[in-house]
């Protein structure tokens, strides 16, 4: 998973993927997504974090999956997820897929696009 934060410095917390919501197919292969994860420090309650962002289809997050993060300590801000993508915890069985986006490819020319074909 990309993430749009530069900053390195924080805490190191597992994770569990709440929700996730397809915003925006990009492509055939990406897509973007707003995640929220709840975070548990070593020390102190869990809270609940959100990353907005782009993916790879292929690695598309789940509810229920776990992995890691960096979070901000003074803020709660999530930093970046640690695990690889591909690399969490697969989500129990029976949680609820993330609704995707279908892909409409009308860009291409002659393809039937809205009942109208495009020349």
């Amino acid at each position: 998973m990309k993430t749009p934060f530069r900053k390195t410095r924080g805490e190191e917390a597992e994770a569990t993927t709440v929700r996730v919501t397809m915003t925006e197919r990009l492509s055939y292969g990406e897509a973007k997504v707003h995640v929220t994860y709840r975070v548990q420090p070593n020390a102190g309650p869990a809270f609940e974090a959100s990353w907005v962002g782009t993916v790879k289809m292929k690695c598309l997050p789940q509810a229920g999956q776990r992995l890691r993060v960096l979070y901000d300590p003074a803020t709660r801000e999530l930093l970046r997820v640690v695990t690889a993508p591909g690399q969490e915890t697969a989500a129990p069985p029976g949680s609820e897929r993330t609704a995707e986006i279908p892909w409409n490819d009308s860009g291409h020319a002659g393809w039937w696009a809205n009942g109208t074909r495009r020349s």
